[in-house]
């Protein structure tokens, strides 16, 4: 893991206790029937372009690597921009950019517009208990 940091376009905003997703979804097709792995991950800060993600290790993803992800039902694919360990063992903390996410673009807006308002108002509050 590369633990270089690269400056943000954009300042990401916390999303409070958690915003859960599932990272690295793959589909995996045998002969007559697929199944699915996605590994439960959260979003602990967000922006309109990208997030800082932490998933748990193994598998770990390198710098530049696509992976494809799901929120809320809707799937969108982001690109790792650094990665290093997280503070709890086993996990990883991945700075990642939204390369592909129309589907999510709606939600990534309600969640950040939300975020920004929370922050102007100086409340306290957090995402996931609010919808």
């Amino acid at each position: 893991m590369d633990a270089h940091l690269v400056d943000r376009l954009m300042p990401r905003h916390p999303v409070g206790l958690e915003l859960p997703i599932d990272w690295d979804v793959r589909v995996r097709r045998k002969l007559f029937q697929s199944s699915e792995h996605a590994v439960p991950a959260l979003i602990r800060e967000i922006s309109l372009l990208g997030a800082l993600v932490d998933a748990p290790m193994p598998p770990s993803r390198e710098v530049g690597e696509r992976v494809q992800i799901r929120m809320q039902g809707r799937t969108g694919v982001v690109e790792i921009r650094h990665a290093r360990p997280a503070y709890t063992q086993g996990r990883a903390l991945y700075g990642v950019m939204f390369v592909d996410t129309r589907e999510l673009e709606d939600l990534i807006a309600d969640i950040v517009g939300y975020l920004r308002a929370q922050e102007d108002d100086n409340v306290d509050g957090a995402w996931e208990t609010a919808h």
